[in-house]
């Protein structure tokens, strides 16, 4: 409903919020309150118009769109100038390029820097102290803890270059070593009771994991055009040894059980580019492009499966789960073999790719148990004297 008009008589009360009440023999005048309470301005018209004009300065400032917007509030950012989320930006397009980082290690460092967003983004840079850093690092798994240090400190270094800060906060916090690694190595009997109640495409990535001591991520991108079965070769560029100034490149030649693994792989039927394959029984458009062929296993896919039939097996039950063999100990389990079999340790760490033969007997030892060395105790004494 439209308002009331006023009257010309009362034309000069118009915006004063004031109301008139009339009686016989005067007029009451009343001002109207925010909150639409009234209080009484008295009977004398220009005493009211006055106390009404001046209670509307003080109650109603921005009562008219002129006032509202000139009075409108600036609006005032939380966010620092030299907030984190600014130098993450900044270590992402011009530190993170300069590295020659493989896929997943880009992927695990960009993971946690989103990480130190959600948790410090709106933080300024230069007020981050080592209580902060160590207050999110100390609750972490000492293998988490390392490598968050390790990336904290690379970040907080780049904040120095980049004129953020003068000094890393990071540098001041506890440095922690690599728990001594306790995970139990397989037995020949373990394998053979894995293998015997894989799928095929397992049997096959195990078998050429054995023979040819590969990593896992050399075995899943190893292409069908890197294998010459004419010469009975294998080539392969190991992904660890690229940042190297040497890399690792080798050219295997198979031995008869490696070829036959192989040669069962490349017929199996499934039309994939890649050595190892398999052909799921459930296809979905999330697994189709998360990888590289729809046919072809990843890493977490291969540890994932190898894990779910070791457990299946039961050959291992008698260990903890987090300390059972996993497959990438089918290196060592392997260059067990190969040194029981007479080759020489030059020749099996041409095949691993190790730098020193002290890693190499890091991933040989432990398959059998110690056995007693067997000495003579033949001394000859009378105890006389004089003899």
């Amino acid at each position: 409903m439209a308002p009331k008009k006023r009257s010309l008589s009362n034309s000069d009360l118009t915006g004063t919020n004031i109301k008139t009440v009339k009686r016989k023999d005067c007029t009451d005048y009343y001002y109207r309150m925010p909150d639409n309470s009234y209080e009484s301005l008295g009977k004398d018209r220009a005493a009211a118009i006055e106390a009404a004009i001046t209670l509307n300065q003080h109650l109603r400032p921005s009562g008219d769109i002129a006032n509202r917007i000139i009075n409108k509030p600036k609006q005032t950012s939380s966010k620092p100038l030299d907030s984190l989320d600014k130098l993450i930006n900044e270590f992402k397009e011009f530190y993170l390029p300069e590295k020659n980082h493989t896929r997943k290690t880009l992927e695990g460092k960009l993971l946690k820097l989103e990480q130190y967003l959600k948790e410090w983004g709106n933080h300024s840079t230069s007020t981050m102290t080592t209580r902060t850093i160590a207050e999110y690092l100390n609750p972490l798994t000492p293998n988490a803890y390392i490598k968050h240090r390790a990336l904290l400190n690379q970040l907080f270094q780049f904040a120095i270059h980049q004129g953020y800060r003068d000094t890393n906060p990071v540098t001041a916090t506890m440095v922690k070593t690599a728990p001594k690694r306790t995970r139990h190595k397989h037995t020949i009997e373990g394998y053979q009771a894995i293998h015997d109640i894989a799928p095929d495409w397992l049997q096959r990535a195990m078998d050429i994991a054995l023979r040819s001591l590969q990593r896992r991520g050399d075995l899943t991108r190893l292409h069908r055009d890197h294998i010459d079965m004419q010469k009975g070769t294998i080539r392969i560029l190991q992904r660890k040894s690229r940042n190297y100034k040497k890399p690792v490149y080798i050219e295997i030649v198979m031995g008869e059980e490696l070829r036959s693994a192989v040669q069962a792989s490349l017929s199996s039927g499934v039309p994939c580019p890649y050595l190892l394959h398999y052909r799921p029984t459930r296809m979905t458009q999330e697994r189709i492009y998360s990888k590289d062929h729809p046919f072809s296993v990843t890493d977490d896919n291969l540890t994932k499966k190898f894990s779910k039939y070791r457990d299946m097996s039961g050959v291992y039950d008698h260990i903890p789960t987090g300390k059972r063999p996993s497959f990438h100990d089918l290196r060592g389990l392997g260059s067990y073999l190969y040194e029981k079999a007479g080759f020489d340790k030059n020749y099996i760490m041409a095949l691993t790719g190790h730098a020193s033969e002290a890693m190499l007997n890091h991933y040989i030892e432990g398959h059998e148990k110690a056995l007693p060395v067997t000495v003579s105790a033949d001394l000859k004494f009378t105890g006389k004297r004089g003899e």
